[in-house]
């Protein structure tokens, strides 16, 4: 098969002049005006710039507590001048902050390219504190996108992955079940039978779990003032007999 070289390139001129043409307009992601209505274009969403990013604090903040990191449950939202606000949750004040000048202007709907910049535009490479603020904010520019199409944000990835998600209380006993006084007295099978009756099947507890007339002295509080020494050998024998007694308030049913 003979191909005439000239007639050859003016079709591949003209093949790479048209893509570099669609790139342009698929690029221009800071050019709002170049950009269709939202329904006016094939899958195509008006840009929505972030206007301000907003937190706050829960009841029981405490600067130097878990709630302000790792733990955080601070509320972050991101208003956009197309009226939609996201809502995210986690970071801290002054790492929201941080981040939030890496954000603010940007097309809320870019979010790969909006992660990016807020990762790399810090002089020093972002630690799990910047992370933890990128998060946040991200969770606000998904929720953005998934209201500005109607759509659930489990449909953008991909489906339901399952139809129900478990749930636990963080401490053990949930939080408000009985008053602060008569939780602190309840022995730990009630706690468990308690949390069982709320409608938990799951009763979580961490390794420094005391069994109920056992107060070791490798944790604070215990005999003789207490002490901070964490005893692996002590503790495996006491966290069984602890977890006897939880057995015994959530059931065979129960985890």
């Amino acid at each position: 098969m003979k191909v005439a070289r000239r007639a050859f390139g003016k079709s591949l001129a003209g093949v790479v002049g048209s893509l570099a043409s669609a790139g342009a307009v698929g690029l221009s992601a800071q050019q709002p005006a170049a950009a269709p209505a939202a329904g006016g274009g094939p899958g195509r969403l008006s840009p929505a710039l972030v206007t301000r990013i907003r937190l706050f604090y829960p009841p029981n903040y405490n600067a130097n507590g878990p709630q302000a990191f790792p733990q955080s449950n601070m509320v972050v939202l991101v208003d956009t001048d197309a009226g939609i606000t996201g809502i995210g949750q986690g970071g801290s004040p002054d790492t929201i902050r941080n981040v939030a000048r890496s954000v603010i202007g940007r097309n809320a709907f870019d979010t790969e390219m909006t992660w990016q910049a807020a990762f790399m535009d810090s002089f020093y490479s972002p630690g799990r504190e910047r992370l933890h603020a990128i998060g946040a904010i991200d969770l606000a520019l998904w929720d953005i996108k998934g209201k500005a199409l109607g759509v659930p944000l489990y449909q953008l990835f991909g489906g339901k992955a399952r139809e129900h998600i478990e749930l636990y209380a963080t401490s053990g006993l949930p939080v408000g079940l009985v008053p602060p006084e008569e939780a602190r007295r309840m022995p730990l099978k009630d706690r468990a039978a308690a949390t069982m009756a709320a409608g938990y099947r799951v009763y979580r507890v961490d390794g420094d779990v005391v069994a109920t007339g056992d107060t070791p002295p490798d944790v604070v509080g215990g005999p003789g003032g207490g002490g901070t020494t964490f005893d692996a050998r002590l503790r495996v024998p006491r966290i069984i007999d602890a977890v006897e007694q939880i057995r015994e308030g959530i059931g065979e049913a129960g985890n």
